[in-house]
């Protein structure tokens, strides 16, 4: 949701969550933790989070590539699931990610560790657009 268009600042996007919440939905792709400085404007999702009041039984999933996004995401403490958008394409996950299908195979076991001992979840990885969940 955070980089839905037409959200340009955080005080757009931070309602679109919340307004989610009000609707009922129970499982909600809020927020990315990336790096600012290759999507700028995905750089607020803490601030996109301040504000929104999670009720109980309401999933907040973060989005994260690598542990430094998933200490950002657990940080917040409004993120109950870590999600990890990752190409396994032999070609491409070089080209996307700078890692070798056995570094981001290593990568995901660390944020999947740091989710466990946070207490959160870790919802899965996406492989070539199907979502297959790893650690549920």
């Amino acid at each position: 949701m955070a980089g839905t268009a037409g959200a340009d600042s955080h005080g757009n996007k931070g309602g679109i969550p919340s307004c989610a919440v009000a609707a009922g939905f129970k499982h909600i792709d809020a927020v990315s933790f990336v790096s600012p400085k290759a999507v700028p404007q995905l750089a607020d999702s803490e601030d996109v989070l301040k504000e929104l009041e999670v009720p109980e039984g309401v999933e907040i999933v973060g989005i994260v590539v690598n542990e430094k996004g998933a200490d950002r995401a657990i940080a917040t403490r409004k993120v109950t699931t870590l999600d990890s958008p990752t190409p396994f394409r032999l070609r491409s996950s070089r080209t996307t990610r700078k890692q070798t299908p056995e570094e981001a195979l290593d990568e995901l076991e660390k944020i999947g560790s740091k989710a466990f001992d946070a207490g959160f979840r870790y919802g899965g990885v996406h492989l070539d657009g199907i979502r297959e969940s790893l650690w549920r």
